[in-house]
C-alpha cells in the first residue's frame, strides 16, 4: 500500500490558471470528476463551471490566479508539480502574456520538476516553438524584479536564468533565457483514443521539450503508439485525398514506418520519453478495458520507455480487482454484443465492477507500474 500511494505524496498540484472548456470526450473526466466536491462549489460560485442536465460543464471562462502564481518559488523542497490539472494552459482563451508568466514562475523554481499536459497540441507547438517566446519569458522575469515581486538580489544568484543577447537589456529583444526548452519541464499531450493520439502526438514530437510524455488518462479506446498517422502534419493543412499514401510513424522511437515519405525521413529527433495510462473517474465514468492498458504497457516495455499506470478509475475488471475488494453483486459487460435471442453472449465478455477509483486501485496484472523518466 505504501507504493500505491506514493504518486499522491510526491505530486503537488499547482493551479495558476482557473477555468477551461471541453474539446473532446476525454474532457468529461475532468469536469464530471468534480461532482460533490468543495472544488466544484468554488468553481460554480466563481462561474468557471455551469451545472447542466448532464452534470458539471466548463463555462469557458478563464482567470490568472496571481495569488498562486509564485507558489513554486516558496516551496523549498524539490517536488514534482502538476501544472494546471483542472485547466489547460494552452486554452484558446488564455492570453500569451499569462503563459509567459506561468513559464517565468517555472523558470524561477529550478528545484522542482513540472509536468504540463494539454489537449491543444497545435497551440502548444506554435507557442513553444516561437523564437520570441524565451525572450518574452525573460522579460516577464525582469518585470517581476522591477515590480519588486521578486528581490533584485536574485539576479546575483548562480541560477539566475536571464541573460543579455544585445547591447541594451532594457529592450525586450535583447534578453532571453539561459536554457530553452526548460530543463525542469516535462511537456505532454492528453489523448484518449487512437484518433486523438494521431492528432496530438506529431505536434508533441515537433515541440522543443526536455521530456515529452503522452497521458492516456482517461483511456477510452486502444492506442497503437507504433502506428501514429503522420500525413496530416506533412500535408500542412491540405485535405487528404485518395491518392495520398499511408504514412505512419512509431511515436516511441520517432522513426517513420514507410520510406521515403514525401521527401521527409524521420522528421523527429526522438520519440516520447514517458507514457501514462489510466481510467476515468466521475459518476458517468466509462470502463477501461485491460487489454488497452496492457497494449500500452507492452509497447513501452518493448523499447524501454517508462510506463506509469495511474489508476483503473471508477470501474475495475473482474480479474484485476484487489484481493481484499468486496465486489458488488452485479457486473457490466460493456463490450459484449447481443445474440439473436436478445442475450449478450457474443463479443468480448470482459466484466467490470464499479468499486470507485480508490478501491479499484492501480495494479495492472498484479503489478504496480511507476515508471518515470530518469528513474533507476
Amino acid at each position: 500500500m505504501r507504493n500505491e500511494h506514493q504518486i499522491k505524496r510526491t505530486n503537488q498540484a499547482w493551479q495558476p490558471i482557473s477555468g477551461c472548456s471541453a474539446v473532446s470526450s476525454g474532457c468529461d473526466d475532468c469536469a464530471m470528476g468534480l461532482r460533490e466536491t468543495p472544488a466544484l462549489k468554488r468553481l460554480l460560485r466563481t462561474g468557471f463551471v455551469n451545472m447542466t442536465d448532464a452534470g458539471p460543464a466548463w463555462s469557458g471562462s478563464v482567470k490568472l490566479n496571481k495569488g498562486t502564481l509564485l507558489q513554486p518559488m516558496r516551496w523549498r523542497r524539490p517536488r514534482s508539480i502538476l501544472v494546471c490539472p483542472h485547466s489547460d494552459l494552452f486554452n484558446e482563451s488564455v492570453p500569451d502574456a499569462w503563459r509567459d508568466l506561468v513559464f517565468a514562475a517555472m523558470t524561477l523554481a529550478p528545484q522542482h520538476t513540472f509536468e504540463l499536459s494539454t489537449r491543444r497540441s497545435e497551440k502548444m507547438r506554435a507557442w513553444v516553438s516561437d523564437p520570441a517566446t524565451p525572450g518574452r519569458i525573460a522579460r516577464s522575469i525582469l518585470d517581476m524584479v522591477i515590480a519588486s515581486i521578486i528581490s533584485p538580489s536574485r539576479m546575483m544568484a548562480d541560477d539566475w536564468p536571464v541573460t543579455s543577447v544585445g547591447p541594451n537589456p532594457e529592450e525586450p529583444d535583447d534578453v532571453t533565457l539561459m536554457a530553452w526548452p526548460l530543463p525542469n519541464l516535462r511537456l505532454g499531450v492528453a489523448v484518449e483514443d487512437q484518433q486523438r493520439a494521431n492528432e496530438h502526438i506529431p505536434n508533441l514530437l515537433a515541440t522543443p521539450a526536455a521530456v515529452r510524455f503522452v497521458s492516456a488518462v482517461p483511456l477510452l479506446g486502444p492506442i497503437d503508439l507504433t502506428d501514429i498517422d503522420l500525413l496530416p502534419m506533412l500535408l500542412r493543412g491540405r485535405l487528404r485525398s485518395e491518392n495520398d499514401p499511408k504514412c505512419t510513424f512509431d511515436a516511441l522511437t520517432g522513426k517513420t514506418n514507410v520510406h521515403p515519405v514525401h521527401g521527409v525521413d524521420d522528421p523527429f529527433d526522438r520519440g516520447v520519453d514517458w507514457v501514462i495510462c489510466g481510467g476515468e473517474s466521475g459518476p458517468k465514468a466509462r470502463p477501461l478495458h485491460p487489454d488497452w492498458a496492457r497494449g500500452l504497457r507492452d509497447q513501452c516495455a518493448a523499447v524501454g520507455i517508462p510506463f506509469l499506470f495511474k489508476r483503473w478509475g471508477e470501474w475495475v475488471p473482474e480479474d484485476q480487482s484487489p484481493e481484499d475488494a468486496i465486489l458488488p453483486g452485479w457486473a457490466r459487460c460493456p463490450w459484449a454484443e447481443r445474440d439473436r435471442d436478445g442475450g449478450w453472449s457474443h463479443g468480448d465478455q470482459t466484466s467490470v465492477y464499479r468499486l470507485g477509483k480508490r478501491a479499484a486501485g492501480r495494479l495492472l496484472d498484479g503489478i504496480l507500474h511507476n515508471g518515470t523518466p530518469g528513474a533507476q
